[in-house]
């Protein structure tokens, strides 16, 4: 076994500690980066987490809600494990960088 997470013998819960612990390590790293804040924010607006989802055709809605779903668990990623990270990354985009 390469870690716990992988460990079918380990607890559920020592399972999920681990994995809360990689998913915690991994979203800090990216945010910690001006490219990986760039490449988050531009993930946020492509998915278009900052403007409705509305349109007359319920196949475009409901994909467009689909692809914003996705942008909505990234974006709880960041403001659960680095929220300060956040504030940095709108800086930057409000500032151009």
């Amino acid at each position: 076994m390469d870690s716990i997470y992988e460990d079918e013998s380990a607890k559920p819960s020592e399972r999920m500690a681990a994995l809360l612990q990689k998913e915690t390590e991994s979203i800090q790293m990216v945010m910690q980066s001006s490219g990986g804040r760039y490449l988050v924010y531009q993930i946020l607006q492509q998915a278009g987490v900052y403007r409705s989802c509305f349109d007359s055709d319920s196949n475009v809605m409901a994909w467009r809600e689909g692809k914003r779903e996705l942008g909505l668990w990234v974006l709880s990623l960041v403001m659960r494990h680095c929220p300060d990270l956040y504030s940095l990354m709108m800086e930057e985009h409000k500032d151009g960088c």
